[in-house]
């Protein structure tokens, strides 16, 4: 299956492929390092329309969120889970 890019898939992709470069014990810090990264790349680097680059980043955030749920031991998890009882 193809993945566009911009789309939460590519930028849950994206992330995956940063966490099997980095140890499994900081974990978190990895994430909120590899998010970060591509967050500036898409604000300074990326040359497109400004609806597409706020798209993109909306999507990163989704992307980057659905992988700190898959991690709720993760002290970062900790904020998002307030009130999903």
């Amino acid at each position: 299956m193809t993945v566009l890019f911009g789309t939460v898939e590519y930028f849950r992709e994206e992330i995956l492929k940063g966490i099997g470069m980095v140890d499994k014990e900081t974990i978190e810090s990895d994430l909120l390092e590899i998010y970060s990264t591509i967050k500036s790349d898409i604000l300074n680097d990326f040359v497109c329309d400004e609806g597409f680059r706020t798209d993109c980043l909306q999507n990163l955030d989704i992307a980057y969120k659905q992988q700190i749920m898959s991690h709720p031991d993760s002290y970062l998890a900790a904020p998002l889970l307030v009130g999903k009882e």
